[in-house]
């Protein structure tokens, strides 16, 4: 849902977590890989709601408040995510087989507030 949810709004990660996110495709379902295929290709062809923003001049100012809306949603999400992330492997003493995750999600909060 994440990359769905990015892809459609125009976010754009960092080479490492983009490339993360990639490899992450090959553990998908196969629906599941199709349907962000597809999502893709349509982002592709048609643009994201950034894209929207950019090329439209006067925007609606709606479009404008949702869009920064959903960005900052998606920021929080990410934030709290990585917190439990960081709460959850101190408290049992996990590992996640050598990822930096705070490192990568740090950056996909980043790069969620910086679109």
């Amino acid at each position: 849902i994440l990359m769905l949810i990015d892809d459609t709004l125009g976010v754009e990660h960092a080479k490492k977590t983009a490339a993360f996110r990639e490899e992450m495709l090959a553990y998908f379902p196969q629906p599941h890989r199709l349907l962000l295929t597809e999502h893709r290709l349509a982002i592709r062809s048609c643009g994201c709601v950034r894209d929207a923003l950019l090329v439209e001049e006067g925007a609606p100012a709606a479009l404008q408040r949702d869009h920064a809306a959903a960005l900052d949603s998606l920021a929080a999400f990410r934030a709290e995510h990585l917190g439990l992330a960081s709460k959850y492997l101190r408290r049992t003493g996990t590992g996640t087989g050598g990822s930096d995750f705070r490192a990568m999600l740090s950056e996909a909060v980043r790069s969620t507030r910086n679109t």
